[in-house]
């Protein structure tokens, strides 16, 4: 489904807890926690005010997960608004972690600097 051309992430956040849980293993649920708020954080950086927080209250980043209604009613937004939001920050997001990808591998690309030595012989 799509919401004004934006593709839907609803299922996004399912996702996200998959991979997270495979990476640390189902015993480290509070640490799979602080991990995922880390994570949105440093992702919401790209975003504006009101983005960054739908999609903190949508992964509990200020307490529990709330649903697109519930952000709405805190909000003074309707659903659908909170959602086309979030699908708006979520595309964000994802190119800001791409771009972030693309800088590390370039960086890990380049030659190990030589020790800066100064002018003086030796």
């Amino acid at each position: 489904m799509t919401i004004h051309g934006c593709k839907d992430v609803s299922g996004l956040q399912e996702v996200n807890r998959g991979l997270v849980d495979s990476w640390l293993g189902s015993a480290a649920q509070e640490e799979r926690q602080k991990m995922l708020k880390r994570m949105v954080r440093t992702a919401t950086i790209s975003m504006t005010t009101r983005e960054r927080r739908i999609v903190n209250f949508r992964f509990g980043v200020l307490g529990k997960e709330l649903s697109f209604e519930e952000i709405g009613q805190k909000m003074g937004l309707s659903a659908q608004d909170v959602e086309i939001t979030f699908v708006a920050a979520m595309s964000k997001a994802r190119r800001f972690v791409d771009e972030t990808a693309s800088w590390l591998k370039a960086e890990l690309k380049r030659p190990a600097s030589t020790t800066h030595t100064s002018g003086l012989a030796h």
